[in-house]
């Protein structure tokens, strides 16, 4: 809850700014403070950079902020945790067709949110147009994700023919061959004509292997 408040001090004492007193939690606007003391700021980046930072800085600040944003825009301010995570659960289940959608908060760091690589692969059909806001090697653009055992990676594989192959990667255990499964991936794509909805097929050296590639 106070982390804002630390963020906006770090920044202010960078620039110089002297800041007094300690980041607090309270209600604001408080009664007895005038209009002419409330500072307020409105971004000057479009929704499109706002996303494209996010995803370049990985930044789980920034992803959690927006979701209280799109809370706020659709239930009326002020922002909270329960109006962005209603409002994640609403697009999910009108735009995506998830009848059943778990989440906890918008950051991606709660163990309590779940997503299975089906339904990742549904985002990023979605998310193709742009796909330019994603990070790129190669030809691939892609997110990745990590928690304590648990490490995952979602994006686009372009390729010869020019087309997007979306994949996703979920691995919840140690030492489960993620960099074999990217590479099994993108020779996938580099061979093939075209690739439809499906899974790898496991076989002995490979029967832990379950990459999705999505068209």
């Amino acid at each position: 809850v106070l982390y804002p408040g630390w963020l906006m001090t770090y920044f202010f004492e960078q620039a110089g700014v002297t800041v007094t007193g300690n980041v607090i939690q309270a209600t604001f606007p408080a009664k007895d403070v005038p209009d002419t003391e409330m500072f307020m700021l409105e971004s000057p980046f479009s929704l499109a950079q706002v996303v494209e930072k996010l995803l370049t800085y990985s930044n789980n600040f920034i992803a959690n902020q927006m979701m209280l944003a799109m809370g706020a825009d659709l239930f009326g301010p002020p922002a909270d945790l329960t109006k962005g995570v209603t409002g994640l659960k609403q697009f999910a289940k009108e735009k995506l067709g998830w009848e059943l959608v778990i989440l906890a908060e918008g950051s991606g760091l709660s163990r309590r949110n779940r997503v299975t690589p089906r339904q990742m692969g549904q985002i990023l059909l979605a998310f193709m147009p742009f796909h330019h806001l994603l990070k790129k090697k190669e030809n691939e653009y892609y997110k990745t994700g990590t928690l304590s055992d648990v490490r995952s990676r979602a994006g686009y594989i372009q390729g010869k023919d020019g087309q997007l192959y979306p994949f996703v990667i979920m691995v919840n255990k140690k030492n489960t061959h993620y960099h074999q499964i990217l590479k099994q991936l993108h020779h996938l794509v580099s061979t093939a004509g075209g690739i439809q909805l499906g899974l790898l097929k496991p076989t002995a050296r490979n029967q832990n292997l379950t990459p999705a590639i999505f068209r």
